[in-house]
């Protein structure tokens, strides 16, 4: 009933969220401009590489193969024998993810798509939330690990042997939160969210969660090859650092898609780890340009199959 209240409200109250989003993307992109250098940021992207362009835009495609296997594993879970081809869902969200409407415009769209394959709204409903939780969880465990060991002890080793031990007490954690406080023990969803955890399926859990740790890690390097593509050069622990807390920052909804958000962090993210401030922009700058292209390229593939399937 508090979740059905929420988006009730929301719905009342959307064009007022629209607003002020609007009025904090504007304010943010003025207050970048007030602080740019613009002929600095010029001459830095137009001797930027095409060859780690290329390798960096591999990378982001890479990671929205990886975020389609996390899918792929959470059907798994809740509908066996799953034979869907989540890659292509997942390519064809990223064009409504990248339309200002954000991560509501991907789920929605996942949603519909599930939802009119598997004719199950519970199913789909369960599958989207389990991989929010297997996403949040690893994306938590990343936070954790770059602000403790990353910013304090510079250690990489650590990075790659805690994340997914970490966000499976998180998971467990928020199970069991899940049914005891949010949903009760009467719920559907609360009940059914304990699948995640059942013995049988742990199986396919750890995998979930191995796969959203390469989808973030694919994020990570994709990030540090456009660094090298600005003819620019940072210790491997820096990216590692910024990237999980920019993703984090990002999934705050107060502008459009995060537009302004991720360019003001990595720049006084990079600011603050001594590092150039101009840099910092221009590689966020060129992090929007993959994203807008990969973004059309998504759109001409939803749309070719669109006209597929009306013929």
């Amino acid at each position: 009933m508090k979740i059905r209240n929420l988006l009730k409200k929301y719905k009342e109250n959307k064009n007022i969220f629209l607003i002020l989003k609007l009025v904090v993307t504007i304010f943010i992109f003025l207050f970048i401009l007030n602080k740019i250098d613009i002929y600095s940021i010029k001459e830095i992207l137009l001797n930027s590489k095409i060859n780690y362009l290329t390798l960096a835009f591999l990378f982001k495609i890479l990671g929205i193969f990886f975020s389609s296997l996390v899918l792929y594993y959470c059907l798994v879970i809740f509908n066996k024998g799953n034979k869907l081809k989540t890659f292509s869902i997942y390519l064809s969200s990223y064009f409504f993810n990248n339309l200002g409407l954000g991560s509501l415009g991907s789920d929605s769209y996942k949603w519909i798509r599930l939802n009119k394959s598997l004719n199950s709204k519970s199913i789909t409903t369960l599958t989207l939330i389990s991989e929010k939780i297997l996403g949040f969880s690893i994306l938590f465990s990343l936070l954790i690990c770059s602000i403790i060991f990353l910013f304090i002890y510079k250690s990489i080793f650590l990075y790659f042997l805690l994340p997914i031990p970490l966000a499976i007490i998180i998971i467990f954690s928020s199970s069991i939160l899940l049914n005891s406080i949010l949903f009760r023990k009467s719920s559907f969803i609360g009940l059914n969210i304990q699948k995640l955890i059942d013995r049988e399926n742990r199986f396919f859990l750890i995998k979930s969660l191995f796969y959203s740790f390469l989808f973030y890690l694919s994020n990570i390097f994709a990030f540090l090859v456009i660094i090298y593509a600005l003819n620019y050069k940072i210790p491997l622990y820096v990216a590692f650092f910024i990237i999980p807390i920019v993703i984090f920052v990002n999934t705050i909804p107060i502008s459009f898609n995060g537009l302004g958000i991720r360019e003001v962090s990595i720049s006084y993210l990079f600011l603050f780890l001594g590092y150039d401030f101009n840099i910092g922009l221009a590689s966020a700058l060129l992090l929007l340009f993959l994203n807008i292209l990969i973004s059309i390229l998504s759109g001409i593939y939803y749309l070719k199959n669109v006209l597929l399937l009306n013929k």
